[in-house]
């Protein structure tokens, strides 16, 4: 009767461990899929960033170039100050802002 005691009693605390054990492997998974979502979506705004940037500056290039004739001739350059886009296609998706900064 002792024995059968002390084998359920260690199934028992097998068990439990087994299912600790789970549980962290489980709980390790899910922060481990987390933190990549929130690595993906950086890099992501990273390169949105960096193409609104250069398309800033491409704006800014068209601009000049329209003014070509008027810059040989040693007219100061007219550059918008701001745009507004947006980035889909349809006017509730996010607003895109260029800004001119002068650099000195």
């Amino acid at each position: 009767m002792r024995r059968l005691r002390t084998r359920r009693a260690v199934v028992l605390l097998a068990a439990l461990v087994t299912i600790t054990i789970g549980a962290l492997v489980g709980s390790t998974v899910m922060f481990l899929a987390d933190a990549e979502a929130h690595a993906a979506d950086a890099a992501l705004r990273r390169v949105q960033a960096r193409a609104l940037a250069w398309s800033g500056v491409q704006a800014v290039m068209a601009e000049l170039a329209a003014q070509r004739d008027d810059l040989v001739q040693g007219q100061f350059p007219k550059v918008t100050d701001e745009w507004t886009g947006f980035a889909g296609e349809s006017e509730t998706s996010d607003r895109l802002m260029y800004q001119i900064v002068l650099v000195q």
